[in-house]
Parts: structure tokens; sequence; C-alpha cells
């Protein structure tokens, strides 16, 4: 972190984001489900994890990312989504190279994508 721009991610690092769902104000559970559209320059390498589920893209993830915040729960939940870029991958010298290289031309561009959080209510008598 200390060798990096602020907000820039980079082969060798990880660290995480979390997506704050706030159902504060509905009178019954709430059924969530996020989505991510318009990902643009996502480096190769780059790996995310949520609650145990490790993909290789963010809509990898989709599938574990639902869920229903109930009306007798915390009015609020957190979703962690953890990432990783490892560096220096591969099993073989040439693996490792070519991906240094695909690391590298990564490293230069904007890893950018939009996130999309719908909110279901739950009808009254399903409020689990």
């Amino acid at each position: 972190e200390n060798k990096l721009l602020k907000n820039t991610i980079a082969p060798g690092t990880s660290g995480s984001f979390d997506i704050v769902l706030d159902a504060t104000g509905s009178d019954v559970a709430i059924d969530y489900a996020v989505t991510f559209d318009n990902l643009v320059n996502k480096p190769t390498n780059l790996k995310f994890t949520y609650n145990g589920t490790t993909a290789n893209s963010l809509e990898g993830l989709e599938s574990v990312l639902k869920g229903r915040i109930g009306l007798n729960d915390s009015r609020t939940k957190t979703l962690t989504i953890n990432w990783d870029w490892a560096y220096q991958t591969g099993s073989t010298a040439t693996e490792i190279a070519n991906n240094d290289k695909i690391d590298t031309n990564d490293a230069a561009k904007t890893f950018t994508f939009d996130i999309t959080i719908t909110g279901t209510q739950v009808n009254p008598s399903e409020n689990g």
C-alpha cells in the first residue's frame, strides 16, 4: 500500500470493499440481490471472494450475493468482497512470464464497473 497511489490496485496486492445495505424505514423484511454490470478492463488475474466463494469475476459472485434482511434482523447488512491480484502466477517459467506480461498490461488500465442492488419487500406473512 505504501508504494501505490491511493485507490490503486496492482499485481501482488489484495484488499476488500464493502457494499452496505440499509433496510431502515421498511416495515417488512427485504430480499436483496447484488449484480455487477458494465465491467471494463477487469485484470485477467484478479480474483474475488465473498463468504467462502471465490470467482474469477464479480459476476461469478452474484449467486451468493443474495439474501434477506429479516424484520427482526439488524436493518443494515454489510457485504464484504475481498479481492486478490496474485503476482507471478503459473506453474512453469513460460506461464509465469506470460502472466507477468498480462499483469503489466492490465495494470496500466482503469477497471470500472456498476453495482446494482435490488431490494424487494417481502409479503408480511413471510417476514422471516
